[in-house]
C-alpha cells in the first residue's frame, strides 16, 4: 500500500498530503524503564485486541463509506435536539446543526468531525474551510471535549444514543450513498 492508498484507507480526502517521513529520535539510554513500560503496554494492547472475537469487529472504513453523504436531517434536527435542549442556544442554529451533525458522523465512523459531510459540498458551500477555527467545527471539538460543563450538556446521551441507531441501521441504500426513507 502507498501513502496515498493508505491516506484514503484512513478516510483523508483523496488530494490530501498528510504522510511525511516520521522523523526518528534516539530514546535516551536513561529512559529503559520508560521503554520497557510503553512496550509492556503495547503487547497488552495487542493481546487484547487479538482476544476480540472477529464477529465484535467493527470496519471503520465501511462506515466511512457507507455514511460519506450522511448529515443530521433537518426534522431529526429540530425534533431530537432543539426540543430536548431547554437552555437557549448561545450558538445559531445552523451553527448547532453542523456541529451535531458532526459529531454524530464522527461516533459512527470513528473519523474526526472536521472531516463530516456537513462540512462538504453538497451541504457545506464549495471552498468552505474545515479548520478548527470554522465556528462549527469549533463548537463540535467544544462539545466533544466539555462533556458535562457545556451548556449543551443535555444533548451528549441524545447524540450517543442516535450514533448507536445510525451505526446499527440497516435501512440504507449503498447504492445512493446516503440514507433513504429515514431522515437520521
Amino acid at each position: 500500500m502507498n501513502d496515498q492508498q493508505a491516506a484514503e484507507y484512513l478516510g483523508f480526502p483523496p488530494a490530501t498530503n498528510l504522510l511525511t517521513t516520521p522523523v526518528h529520535q534516539p530514546v535516551a539510554a536513561s529512559s529503559d524503564e520508560r521503554t520497557d513500560e510503553l512496550r509492556e503496554s503495547l503487547y497488552r494492547l495487542a493481546d487484547h485486541l487479538a482476544a476480540i472475537p472477529a464477529a465484535d469487529h467493527v470496519d471503520y472504513r465501511r462506515r466511512r463509506r457507507q455514511h460519506e453523504s450522511w448529515r443530521l436531517g433537518d426534522d431529526a434536527f429540530a425534533e431530537r435536539f432543539v426540543a430536548a435542549n431547554e437552555r437557549k442556544p448561545a450558538a445559531p442554529a445552523d451553527q448547532l446543526h453542523e456541529a451535531l451533525s458532526a459529531l454524530i458522523w464522527s461516533q459512527v465512523t470513528g473519523s474526526e468531525p472536521c472531516l463530516a459531510p456537513c462540512f462538504r459540498p453538497p451541504f457545506a458551500a464549495p471552498g468552505r474551510s474545515t479548520a478548527r477555527s470554522d465556528p462549527a467545527i469549533h463548537l463540535a471539538n467544544r462539545l466533544r471535549r466539555d462533556k458535562l460543563r457545556s451548556p449543551y450538556s443535555v444533548l451528549l446521551p441524545l447524540l450517543a444514543d442516535h450514533a448507536a441507531e445510525l451505526a446499527t441501521c440497516q435501512q440504507f441504500d449503498p447504492s445512493v450513498g446516503g440514507q433513504t426513507a429515514h431522515d437520521m
